[in-house]
């Protein structure tokens, strides 16, 4: 069973590890009607009428009503997905394996699998299938997020841009 003891611990590290990753703060691309576009931008200070653009080495200040679009890159969540799923399947395989096990009929065997064993390979492979499952899932958990601010007002993008500095505090 030494298998199945590094196989759970490879787990848990890989869930460990996504729980654990520091959180960053989100990079907006933030566009404006005078054609520019600040990419790898952080949401700094905000005054009534400005807004400080924080870039690797600058801030920029940009006026709030010159903002019109921000557009926000979504991280994938693959291992922490194919880590949830691995350990979910393998959890599932084993309780199915077990339960589903039959008593060989008396006489010769080339090889016989005990109850352990059907919970060992029910537990491999449904953990198998639960880490691809879990990592496409979390895989595909990543994108992008636009807001388009070009209708609103100045008091409602200030509102908007507060709310978004204000979730990475």
């Amino acid at each position: 069973m030494k298998p199945t003891i590094f196989v759970s611990i490879l787990c848990l590290l890989t869930l460990a590890h996504a729980g654990t990753a520091p959180a960053q703060p989100d990079e907006w691309i933030v566009i404006t009607t005078v054609p520019d576009t600040f990419r790898s931008c952080t949401i700094g200070e905000i005054t009534d009428e400005r807004v400080n653009l924080i870039r690797p080495g600058e801030v920029v200040r940009v006026h709030v009503d010159s903002i019109d679009v921000l557009v926000r890159r979504i991280d994938s969540r693959f291992w922490t997905g194919a880590g949830i799923g691995a350990l979910t399947g393998g959890a599932l395989g084993a309780i199915i394996g077990a339960a589903a096990h039959e008593e060989p009929d008396p006489g010769f065997h080339l090889f016989e699998i005990s109850r352990g064993g059907d919970a060992f390979l029910g537990g491999m492979l449904g953990g198998i299938g639960g880490f691809v499952v879990g990592g496409l899932i979390g895989g595909a958990s990543g994108g992008e997020e636009r807001l388009d601010l070009s209708g609103h007002s100045q008091k409602n993008k200030l509102i908007i841009l507060r709310q978004l500095r204000d979730e990475n505090r």
